[in-house]
């Protein structure tokens, strides 16, 4: 993981409509999640990132970097990881038959935050705004030439849930549980865990998401998901959504308006069924935020409006995470937020 490119001399900002144009996945993947990682050392950082947080849910990104020896955007992209451990571990928990359904808004060309969740997942949707990013998606569901390699990943996230003692032991309990459906669940992940090919793990990733990889627009109520994903799954309630919402960097990267924003927070919490999760990692304080060398427009929120959206649509706080001490001049915000909330 290299640090985040500087910015080019052109100073001015791209605008969210001007992001179709001017977006390179290609440009993205390769500064932020390059095929050659160095794994080990992610797994030391990964153990420092946890014990920070195990003292409460903030850290300093600071004191992470001087002390595991890597960039700030380093550290960032492993807790990221972290988070999601944290997520698959608490879907593990409740749906323990893996009969749920998730959707990713915004997932842009890559596919590492599908990773750790997917175990816990029967069914994956990849929404995404932009054409390009789908294809890039596409490019390795299909296998094609040219796609970019995530091997490194796949093995890293292995290692990350065969560590988490917390997730083992839910899927220990699981293995000897009364219910053949759970225990069958428990079997698969303990397969694809211990499996020393990840080509078991790569292929089950590819099966859950097929061909889901659709047009997305938080900034729409319906999030322009044309398909059957929010038909009505209780006849009784009415109740329609799905049972996971995942959403990284997407909607402070959708608008730099501030009621736009709360409007498409709106729309994603509204597909979350009653009991479900929206797992979300978003970018605080922020003015810009950089793809490649270019400065892209992002709405300036900070963590108390996360969390006000969150209370004002009905959820409850799981998880919450702060990180302090990115450098807002070189790359426009000053932290970042994680949070796992569930509908109640």
């Amino acid at each position: 993981l290299p640090g985040m490119p500087t910015a080019s001399e052109d100073d001015s900002v791209i605008k969210a409509e001007e992001v179709q144009e001017q977006f390179s996945p290609k440009d993205y993947i390769e500064s932020y999640y390059p095929k050659n990682i160095d794994i080990e050392k992610m797994c030391w950082a990964l153990a420092k990132i946890q014990s920070a947080f195990n003292g409460g849910g903030h850290a300093d990104i600071e004191d992470i970097a001087k002390e595991t020896e890597m960039t700030h955007e380093q550290v960032e992209n492993v807790m990221i990881f972290d988070f999601q451990r944290v997520v698959a571990k608490k879907l593990l928990e409740t749906f323990p038959k893996n009969h749920i359904r998730a959707l990713d808004m915004g997932g842009g060309p890559t596919i590492y935050q599908h990773l750790a969740i997917a175990l816990e997942t029967g069914d994956i949707t990849h929404s995404e705004f932009l054409s390009q990013n789908r294809e890039e998606v596409l490019k390795w569901l299909h296998k094609e030439e040219g796609a970019h390699n995530w091997d490194a990943y796949f093995i890293f996230v292995k290692k990350m849930l065969q560590a988490d003692s917390g997730y083992q032991d839910v899927l220990t309990r699981q293995l000897v549980d009364t219910d053949p459906e759970v225990r069958d669940h428990a079997r698969m992940v303990k397969a694809i865990l211990e499996d020393s090919d990840i080509e078991i793990f790569k292929e089950y990733l590819r099966t859950i998401i097929g061909e889901k990889v659709v047009y997305g627009d938080v900034l729409r109520e319906d999030l322009g998901i044309v398909d059957d994903l929010f038909e009505l799954v209780n006849a009784s309630s009415r109740e329609s959504g799905v049972e996971v919402v995942t959403a990284n960097f997407v909607v402070e990267a959708a608008t730099d308006n501030k009621e736009k924003w709360q409007s498409a927070m709106k729309n994603i919490l509204g597909k979350v069924k009653s009991g479900g999760f929206l797992a979300m990692t978003m970018v605080l304080n922020a003015d810009w935020y950089l793809a490649g060398k270019k400065k892209l427009t992002t709405a300036n929120v900070s963590a108390e409006d996360i969390v006000q959206a969150y209370h004002d649509n009905g959820f409850t706080i799981v998880e919450l995470r702060t990180v302090s001490g990115s450098d807002s001049s070189t790359v426009g915000y000053s932290g970042i937020t994680f949070v796992l909330a569930q509908k109640i």
